[in-house]
């Protein structure tokens, strides 16, 4: 129906009031078909955004990085989120194939000692937990490449983790040569990183008697891997892992210590003398009047004065539904975590093998993302080509198409290894799996089993040991296997 605003437009302009009721048309439509789409009372007060990835999550970063790291601090569930997390992702540290043997030896030699870190204090699996921690705790993580000269290196250069507060938010202007500023970090004219402004020190860093020291210094990206978990496209930056439930956290919180403060009330178990026969006469003695204890004893009688009566107050117990309600506020808060209930409780009780299995799956296909879509593309496979860059520096090799093929992932707990490991069993018999993946999917490098089981198999055989750990000594149900010799002599 037109009201005057549409049938003065239909007099002066009627193409411009046909695109009115065509607009309006298709809101109506919309309306009607989604109740997403809607603008009734029930969608009052809800915030939709129509704004950018980056810009999104550039205006609330530094908020929402403040309030993460204050719930860690204070909220044993959000502390064990973020320690669930980091412990599943990196573990003893996710490691690599390499081929080369020179460069194998230098890697190792790099990694395992603390030759990696800046300050010289972590190994490189220590490293990657920092970074882990930092992502989950803050939305993200930085590591420099530091060049360095000393003789004692592997190679020539160290890593150096800052947390994201290092970033200079506040640097936003277009260069003369085309290039952007935007939340501290500098994009070229295709809107690639090309640097970023970071702070000398941390904006955070009160103690030092010199203060914050605000000078910027520009870092090309290629001396920076910048970490963090990638959930839309032009997302140039991350959120804390605890950023969807962060608010019923506080809550939650908030109704522990009232029901706290309650029991420690019911605790105090008040009792009340009552004077039967109204105030006591001012002008009577006092010594006349026998005491009451303001303690009680078990077992103990207590006599009262005549007109005197004891009455206790009745404490407020715990109420009928505050199991089920924190149940269920402790499973969408795990929920919001990625995590199953039993993972951020520690409560086991309500669980068997069918479920627990279950929640695993559903746990490790979330856990292979922060490890293969994240940690290994934007960290270890960054330091990879730095060490590469280094070890050519440093004479040990000409090939720069040297590199690791397969990054292994911390080995996932079995919750039955008896049901578990007889299930990788037949499918590698079946032919759907092979043993190196099913050793990859347990942790280890397939290379090195078979190094370890044939170094265990000469060592038995040269001392004529019949191992049942041995497959080539004895089947599964433990019948000796007869070599060749055996055999033939056994034939003749």
């Amino acid at each position: 129906m037109l009201n005057i605003i549409d049938r003065v437009f239909d007099f002066f302009s009627p193409e411009t009031a046909n695109k009115r009721l065509r607009a309006r048309m298709a809101n109506d439509m919309l309306s009607r078909q989604y109740d997403a789409g809607g603008r009734g009372r029930r969608w009052a007060g809800r915030k939709a955004s129509k704004a950018s990835a980056e810009a999104e999550v550039g205006t609330q970063k530094n908020l929402l990085r403040f309030r993460s790291r204050e719930l860690i601090r204070n909220s044993p569930e959000a502390a064990n989120a973020v320690s669930t997390w980091v412990s599943n992702v990196v573990g003893d540290g996710i490691r690599g194939k390499i081929q080369d043997n020179l460069l194998r030896n230098a890697w190792l030699e790099w990694t395992r000692s603390r030759q990696s870190d800046f300050f010289g204090e972590m190994t490189f699996a220590q490293i990657q937990q920092l970074v882990a921690n930092t992502v989950a705790e803050s939305g993200s993580a930085l590591i420099l490449r530091v060049r360095s000269n000393e003789n004692n290196l592997a190679v020539p250069f160290r890593l150096q983790v800052l947390e994201p507060d290092f970033i200079n938010q506040e640097r936003e202007l277009t260069l003369r040569n085309g290039n952007e500023i935007r939340y501290g970090i500098e994009y070229d004219r295709v809107g690639r990183k090309v640097a970023y402004h970071l702070y000398e020190t941390h904006p955070g860093n009160l103690v030092s008697l010199k203060g914050w020291n605000r000078s910027t210094r520009r870092v090309p990206a290629s001396e920076v891997a910048h970490i963090f978990h990638k959930t839309r496209p032009g997302q140039h930056d991350g959120v804390p892992l605890l950023t969807p439930v962060m608010l019923r956290m506080r809550d939650y919180d908030d109704y522990e210590d009232a029901q706290l403060v309650r029991q420690k009330i019911a605790a105090c178990f008040v009792g009340f003398v009552l004077d039967q026969d109204g105030p006591v006469n001012s002008s009577a003695s006092t010594e006349d009047q026998q005491p009451i204890s303001e303690k009680f004893e078990p077992g103990a009688w207590e006599p009262l004065p005549p007109g005197k009566d004891i009455k206790f107050a009745s404490p407020p117990g715990v109420g009928q539904d505050y199991e089920a309600y924190s149940r269920r506020q402790l499973m969408r808060m795990a929920s919001g975590v990625g995590l199953t209930y039993e993972q951020l409780t520690g409560d086991y009780s309500q669980t068997n093998f069918t479920s627990g299995r279950m929640g695993k799956l559903e746990f490790q296909a979330k856990l292979t993302q922060w490890q293969y879509q994240m940690m290994v593309p934007m960290m270890l496979e960054k330091v990879w080509d730095w060490f590469v860059e280094g070890a050519e520096l440093a004479g040990l090799t000409n090939d720069a198409t040297s590199l690791i093929h397969d990054w292994t992932a911390p080995a996932p707990q079995l919750i039955d290894p008896s049901r578990e490991v007889k299930a990788y069993r037949d499918a590698v018999r079946s032919g759907f799996k092979s043993i190196s993946e099913v050793v990859r999917e347990m942790g280890f490098d397939p290379d090195r089993v078979r190094e370890e089981l044939a170094q265990d198999r000469d060592a038995t055989d040269s001392l004529s040991l019949k191992l049942d750990s041995i497959p080539s000594h004895t089947t599964t149900a433990g019948i000796l296997q007869l070599d060749q010799e055996d055999s033939e002599s056994e034939g003749d």
